[in-house]
């Protein structure tokens, strides 16, 4: 074998090596995130190897910007997880016990820094898929689970909360699991966060009842 075809060989040996590093990377970020540790939050499904593909993939887009691109990109290459709807079932509990994990972790016991954020803007994104896939399941069509009217405007709204110290964010959780491991959480949030919106004049995040009033006088 010549010199030029080895040199070529060990590049393309070591950019398999690095993708398949990278990817068991990903895969040990959410596997990690959805053992049930005390609680399994009412959601005890198993991923098989369709919905574990699913997550891998999911979870390498998971900071894209364009949050509509990752996800709808995801329904495309694993379509089938999405038509079964055992596999559509089990994938929404395995995200929720993901996101109320990492609800549930205490960031006082973490510095600030990038893994903190991480923990933080993870339950938002996932929030988002799952809103996509309840909406797919009663429609069926992929367009409507991103633009329709109900899924925009809780996917809108949902964008407004920073994470896990936002109360919607928790009450999003609570709402899904069988458990009552977010509640002290979320009734906390109630008393100390006020309820937020989007102003429509503005653009701005506002008290919810300031968004209301002002809609009123503009109604």
């Amino acid at each position: 074998m010549p010199p030029s075809s080895r040199k070529r060989n060990k590049g393309k040996d070591r950019k398999a090596k690095k993708i398949e590093s990278e990817r068991l990377r990903v895969h040990n970020i959410w596997t990690d995130a959805s053992k049930a540790l005390a609680c399994d939050h009412g959601c005890n499904a198993i991923p098989d190897d369709f919905v574990s593909a699913f997550l891998d993939e999911f979870y390498e887009k998971l900071f894209i910007k364009d949050v509509e691109f990752p996800l709808k990109r995801t329904f495309e290459t694993h379509l089938h997880v999405f038509n079964d709807d055992s596999h559509r079932k089990m994938l929404l509990d395995v995200l929720i016990r993901i996101g109320t994990n990492l609800l549930l972790v205490d960031y006082t016991l973490r510095s600030r820094t990038r893994i903190d954020a991480l923990y933080i803007a993870v339950p938002l994104r996932i929030a988002e898929l799952v809103l996509s896939l309840e909406e797919y399941g009663k429609t069926k069509i992929i367009d409507s689970a991103f633009e329709s009217s109900y899924a925009a405007s809780k996917r809108s709204y949902l964008l407004t909360e920073l994470g896990s110290t936002k109360r919607d964010v928790l009450k999003f959780y609570r709402r899904r699991t069988s458990c009552s491991c977010l509640k002290e959480m979320h009734l906390k949030a109630r008393k100390i966060m006020p309820k937020m919106g989007i102003c429509f004049g503005c653009g701005e995040e506002k008290r919810a009842s300031f968004v209301v009033q002002l809609q009123q006088v503009y109604d």
